[in-house]
């Protein structure tokens, strides 16, 4: 199958060769290499099955007492009346798990790329057609009009964008003036304990070959942000 997805991406670099005379080669290795990471994530996030066995393996082994999530929540600073937008929602274990915190009269928009995804979410009985709304969406053209959200929120899912800069406008456009945007990532050191103990049962294994933090991560993010944002505040969630 990742022959399949190699060979797609030959073909398209291809094509883009018979449309330029001059060919940028640095250009071309990006368009292989991001055209073979978005395929994969289609097949890695059809469902909710992958990603649930990420969250449990990250909550399983965290030594934060207070949990991801909760933790998570508390920065976004939710209250009554405003008008949420999540883009990448995933299984929504952000809101399931904080269910008993949120104000009755938000509202709240899970937006995902992914047409399984948002099936499964759209079932779970928790969230109640009163606060939440679902949409299948690409987060590079938003569906929405401009100035309508108090509040959007990424949560480890900007690293996998093909045009981060395209995202970041659209958010910028469909935040309220005074909006907040709220998104996450994470540096060289994730997951490193794991990493050396696979290594070291079978240096041949690679658990990802993808270093998404080098696109947008704890080094570099702030600098990306601060091209579209007026205030970037970097808030570290402490754990091992």
């Amino acid at each position: 199958e990742q022959l399949q997805l190699v060979e797609k991406a030959i073909a398209d670099t291809a094509e883009e060769i018979r449309r330029s005379e001059n060919v940028n080669w640095n250009h071309m290795l990006d368009l292989i290499h991001l055209t073979t990471m978005e395929n994969s994530l289609k097949i890695q996030y059809q469902n909710s099955s992958n990603i649930a066995a990420r969250i449990r393996l990250h909550s399983q082994y965290s030594s934060n007492p207070q949990g991801w999530f909760p933790w998570l929540f508390e920065q976004c600073q939710i209250q009554d009346g405003m008008k949420i937008l999540e883009i990448g929602c995933g299984n929504a274990q952000f809101w399931t798990e904080n269910l008993q915190r949120l104000p009755q009269t938000i509202s709240v928009m899970l937006s995902d790329i992914s047409e399984g995804m948002i099936r499964e979410i759209r079932r779970d009985d928790r969230l109640d057609s009163g606060r939440f709304n679902f949409e299948v969406a690409d987060c590079h053209e938003l569906p929405h009009e401009s100035g309508i959200f108090d509040l959007v929120i990424a949560n480890h899912m900007l690293f996998y964008c093909e045009n981060i800069p395209a995202v970041l406008s659209e958010v910028g456009r469909v935040l309220k003036t005074g909006g907040a945007f709220l998104c996450s990532t994470y540096g060289p050191m994730h997951m490193q304990e794991i990493n050396e103990l696979v290594r070291e049962f079978d240096d041949r294994i690679v658990l990802s070959a993808e270093h998404l933090y080098e696109r947008f991560g704890r080094e570099n993010g702030r600098g990306v942000l601060e091209q579209y944002f007026q205030e970037v505040v970097w808030r570290p969630y402490e754990d091992s």
